[in-house]
């Protein structure tokens, strides 16, 4: 059974958590809008072939920040970050997967560092312009139901003024927000249902990550044409994110293959771990023997 082993690198005024498991190529892995930690899964799934490297965004789960100011969340700050990691893992090019924001995060150094990155691969992104944005909250208010939308709303302002509060927020409030919102990431309540439990267990609204101050959906692709590394973008047919936006990407890097996976929604890894696994796994295969 593989084990995670937990370390941290002081870098650009924070220090970094990061974690890694398996063994084989390095899979450096971007997470969401929720820490490592409920990535845990999904780098257990890939420790069977991969040394699955997962680590806490700057403002996230276990990363500390060691400096003050208005930049410091600052967008540029994370790819810096990620680049830091890469060296520091001694990698000249990275297999990098990111999910939801993880792959808007990815984009963004895919485009800053093109040639860092060998392979590129893009799980559920989030909305890539204003335009898809909308679609992605039409798609998420009509998966929350029975749960109205202005009934999701008042829970999510009652998440937000607890967290603004500081003093934490009373667990039937999380609860509460993550039951809507598991009706919308994932296919089935019987996938969903474990993964509240283990949300909760974890620490609950503890687990999600600070985004970056200065983020702009338009950015995601406003370089495309600098990215070289061969691209995979990966959906479920019932992800409530836009999937049409797979076309846009490769529009934009003609280097993209796609993929759809059926009764899958915005957690593959849980949905459907091993039809996930494979389409991972055969890009990243072929891929790795083309370069040998």
């Amino acid at each position: 059974m593989h084990v995670w082993k937990e370390h941290s690198l002081q870098v650009n005024g924070h220090e970094m958590a990061w974690f890694e498991i398996g063994a084989g190529p390095t899979l450096v892995c971007l997470h969401g809008s929720l820490d490592h930690l409920l990535y845990r899964p999904m780098g257990e799934l890939f420790a069977q072939k991969y040394r699955c490297i997962l680590y806490d965004q700057r403002g996230s789960g276990q990363s500390k920040r060691l400096e003050s100011g208005k930049d410091v969340m600052e967008v540029k700050k994370f790819t810096q970050d990620l680049d830091a990691l890469r060296d520091h893992l001694g990698l000249d090019q990275m297999l990098l997967l990111g999910h939801s924001w993880g792959s808007g995060l990815g984009l963004l150094y895919a485009q800053e560092y093109p040639d860092r990155l060998s392979h590129l691969i893009l799980v559920g992104p989030g909305p890539l312009n204003s335009e898809m944005r909308v679609c992605y909250r039409a798609n998420r208010d009509r998966m929350a139901y029975p749960t109205s939308p202005e009934d999701f709303a008042a829970i999510r302002r009652s998440y937000d003024e607890a967290r603004a509060e500081g003093g934490g927020v009373p667990r039937e409030i999380d609860e509460a927000l993550m039951q809507v919102w598991a009706r919308v990431m994932f296919y089935s309540r019987e996938t969903a249902t474990p993964f509240i439990e283990f949300y909760l267990k974890c620490g609950g609204y503890l687990r999600h990550a600070e985004p970056p101050t200065n983020f702009k959906h338009e950015t995601q692709l406003a370089n495309a044409n600098r990215i070289t590394a061969p691209t995979l973008v990966v959906y479920g047919y019932q992800d409530y994110e836009p999937i049409t936006q797979a076309y846009l990407i490769k529009e934009q890097i003609p280097q993209t293959e796609i993929a759809f996976l059926n009764r899958c929604g915005h957690i593959p890894w849980v949905d459907q771990p091993e039809a996930y696994f494979k389409v991972v796994d055969t890009f990243l295969s072929t891929a790795l023997t083309e370069s040998q």
